[in-house]
């Protein structure tokens, strides 16, 4: 990035009747295991019902919302993982609300089950979209877009390029910010500089910077996969803001992770992963892990996985059904 005035971030929104809850799953009295089941609870609870029809209504025109230079972009990319082909694709002159409509037919329904429509009705509306220039790009979690009043927005997008919109509808599909996931993230925070250029850049209070970088979650909530460097969900933040020098980048297209993370909340897609990755990026799945520097193992298949925070308890348990087991067989013998 050119200057970290260009850096752009987007904020998980929580609704006012869930801060509380929100707040008191983050306060001192409960232990860190808990805090991360009870998070888990409040994300999970969060998915859509299988099958359920989303509708999508513009609340008004995109008459000022800037588009994201393509230059700007490709200070953050490397040869390794390049623009969605859709951005080239979407040139000056399309329509802003035709080219989310094309991202979302091409990016986001082939791999969900739930099926996301357009409408000119709010009130059948379940995602309502704004362009407030000076909104910042954000979108509440899953369900929540259900619970907002029909006359208030569920997501802005203040700029537009084809990741942020992938990213925001990601949002709204349940999935969280890439760099809070804890399994194997090696980024070192220096936190001090972080609350720093956020309060700068991005205009942040201390709590939402805690909530929306700093903090990370459960395993078990929303992403069953390593961290992922390549997510969709990963927005860049500068080495500087690190005690290592070691950053992040910035992802405009949706990792193979993603993919499989999506079609694994809403199974039985219009599409296979494989299939969809091809058609999309030009590889299928196994083939862009390969490029990305990733491997399979890494991914634990997206499925379950023991964390380090609870295997003594697991331990317990066998150790239990042992001790179990023992007693039983000796008053067996004993009879």
């Amino acid at each position: 990035m050119s200057t970290d005035i260009d850096i752009r971030a987007c904020i998980e929104k929580i609704l006012p009747e869930h801060q509380l809850e929100y707040e008191h799953i983050h306060s001192g009295e409960h232990s860190e295991s808990d805090k991360q089941t009870l998070k888990a609870a409040f994300f999970t609870k969060k998915l859509w019902p299988k099958n359920s029809k989303l509708y999508i209504y513009f609340m008004e025109e995109p008459k000022k919302i800037n588009r994201t230079s393509i230059e700007l972009m490709n200070q953050s990319v490397d040869d390794s993982h390049k623009l969605d082909p859709l951005q080239e694709m979407i040139d000056e002159n399309m329509d802003i609300k035709e080219a989310i409509k094309k991202i979302v037919s091409e990016r986001i329904d082939p791999v969900v089950s739930v099926k996301l429509l357009f409408t000119d009705n709010i009130d059948e509306s379940n995602i309502r979209i704004t362009f407030d220039p000076n909104g910042g790009a954000w979108s509440l979690v899953g369900t929540d877009c259900r619970d907002t009043p029909k006359n208030e927005p569920t997501m802005n997008l203040g700029w537009f390029d084809v990741g942020t919109t992938i990213h925001e509808f990601c949002h709204a599909l349940g999935m969280i910010h890439e760099h809070q996931n804890p399994r194997s993230n090696a980024i070192q925070w220096d936190e001090d500089k972080v609350y720093s250029w956020a309060q700068r850049t991005q205009g942040w209070d201390k709590q939402t910077i805690k909530t929306n970088i700093l903090d990370k979650y459960s395993i078990d909530q929303i992403n069953g996969s390593d961290y992922d460097p390549f997510s969709v969900m990963l927005y860049f933040f500068p080495g500087t803001l690190t005690k290592n020098n070691v950053g992040t980048r910035q992802n405009f297209s949706l990792s193979p992770t993603d993919v499989l993370y999506l079609e694994k909340m809403y199974p039985g897609s219009e599409q296979d992963p494989d299939t969809f990755y091809k058609q999309a990026y030009g590889h299928n799945i196994s083939e862009a892990l390969t490029l990305s520097g990733m491997s399979s193992n890494k991914m634990n298949s997206i499925g379950f996985t023991i964390s380090k925070d609870n295997i003594w308890y697991y331990i317990l348990i066998i150790l239990g059904v042992l001790i179990l087991i023992y007693y039983l067989s000796k008053n067996k013998y004993k009879k």
